[in-house]
C-alpha cells in the first residue's frame, strides 16, 4: 500500500484507473477499482468492498475488554496496518484547504475490466 496526501481547493476526484468521478461536493460514488472510501469526521465508510469490510469488522473495529490492552489506535488506523502489505493499493488522503475534513480513497491500481466478467 502507498499513501498520497493531497490538499485541494475542492473535493472533485476521479479514479486514476477508470477515469470515473468518485468524489464531488458532498457526494461520492465508487468506481469498479475503488477498494474503499472513508470519511474522517464521521468515521464511516460510505463504500468498502465486502472483503475489506470483513477484514475491518474482524480485526479493526472493536473495543478492548481491558484498558491495559488498548493500543491507542483508532479503528481506521488499525485498518491501514492490516492492508499495508497490499502492493497495488494506493490510498489518497484528501482534504480541502479550508477545513480539517479528510477523505481517504483506496484504489486498486491493478484493477482491470476483465475482473468484472
Amino acid at each position: 500500500m502507498q499513501e498520497v496526501s493531497l490538499v485541494l481547493d475542492h473535493y472533485d476526484f476521479f479514479c486514476p484507473v477508470t477515469g470515473q468521478k468518485i468524489l464531488w461536493q458532498d457526494n461520492c460514488k465508487s468506481s469498479p477499482a475503488t477498494a474503499f472510501i472513508y470519511v474522517d469526521y464521521s468515521k464511516e465508510f460510505p463504500y468498502i468492498t465486502p472483503e475489506l469490510l470483513k477484514l475491518f469488522e474482524e480485526k479493526c473495529d472493536f473495543i478492548f475488554e481491558y484498558e491495559d490492552e488498548d493500543d491507542g489506535l483508532e479503528p481506521y488506523e488499525r485498518f491501514l496496518l492490516e492492508i499495508k502489505d497490499k502492493p497495488n493499493l494506493v490510498v489518497f488522503n484528501m482534504n480541502d484547504s479550508e477545513s480539517s475534513i479528510t477523505i481517504h480513497v483506496g484504489i486498486d491500481m491493478n484493477y482491470c475490466k476483465e475482473e468484472e466478467a
